[in-house]
């Protein structure tokens, strides 16, 4: 049968009732976000996009796709149990190909030398819009003494409405010499491979594939225990998750200990492969797609 498969509020809105208007028999939607206000990112909070959103989903008879446990229990809250048998988890995937580097050593020197890097420097990449949700500033503000003490070089990649904001927190920290502002680049890649951690201090995440993408590389990956972000990382075993009150403490300890967390990254790689393959995980969408036009 035909399907409509929608991404996102404005698509879900107008998709799902455009589909029932054509008479579309199978409608999915992917819930990306666990929470729509993201007030104090409680899951229980709602809006009145979230009633608006859930006639739609009872008037046109839609299924959901959650990209994590924590946007399923965010749609059960927002609706109700009743909603429970229309809702599927599948995780978000990466291309795991990209454990393999695409620098060599040579290059790998190379491009950090172009980014004003020394061969020794320890690197930390934040990859992702500049927005409040990302949280740069947070992250910035608390390690500030860390990176000071131990002459860390933060790569900033992205761009967006906090840039300004950023910067004057560098500025106020007196952490410019620390700080490198790439720019939104599309060879996210090669970023991920000349650095040592991969800090993701997110405020609210529905998933997190920037933790994916850093863990495929075999980096260390230091995580915000925000959102769908604990199910991606076992702290401790395969990367860090950190509450606000640990952050500067395990940042720390990661930049100390660095030379002996190689288990932890051969740990990530081995985590990425076998749960969040993108060809294994797309298989699972045609599979939610075949039983559900049985049961239509």
């Amino acid at each position: 049968p035909d399907i409509v498969h929608t991404h996102l509020l404005k698509a879900d809105f107008y998709g799902r009732l455009t589909a029932k208007f054509l008479k579309i028999p199978l409608v999915f939607s992917t819930c990306h976000n666990d929470s729509t206000t993201h007030n104090l990112r409680r899951t229980d909070a709602k809006n009145f996009f979230d009633f608006v959103d859930n006639w739609v989903i009872d008037y046109t008879n839609s299924y959901i796709i959650a990209i994590s446990e924590k946007v399923k229990e965010y749609l059960l809250h927002r609706k109700n149990e009743k909603i429970s048998n229309r809702i599927t988890v599948v995780y978000n995937g990466i291309n795991i190909k990209k454990e393999h580097y695409i620098l060599n050593n040579e290059e790998i020197k190379y491009f950090k030398n172009s980014l004003g890097l020394h061969e020794e420097d320890f690197v930390i990449a934040i990859v992702g819009r500049l927005e409040k949700q990302k949280g740069h500033i947070e992250f910035l503000s608390c390690c500030a003494d860390v990176i000071k003490k131990n002459n860390l070089k933060i790569l900033i990649e992205g761009s967006g409405t906090q840039k300004i904001n950023i910067e004057n927190c560098v500025k106020a920290e007196k952490i410019e010499n620390n700080i490198i502002f790439t720019g939104f680049k599309e060879d996210t890649e090669k970023y991920f491979e000349i650095s040592n951690l991969v800090a993701v201090p997110s405020i609210w995440e529905g998933f997190g594939i920037v933790a994916c993408e850093g863990m495929i590389k075999g980096k260390i990956v230091l995580a915000a225990n925000v959102g769908g972000l604990p199910e991606i990382i076992d702290d401790g075993v395969d990367g860090f998750l950190y509450n606000h009150s640990e952050l500067k403490d395990k940042l720390e300890f990661i930049v100390k200990k660095y030379a002996e967390l190689s288990n932890m990254k051969r740990n990530a790689r081995e985590k990425i492969k076998s749960k969040f393959d993108i060809q294994k995980n797309s298989l699972l969408y045609y599979s939610e797609y075949t039983k559900r036009s049985v049961m239509e």
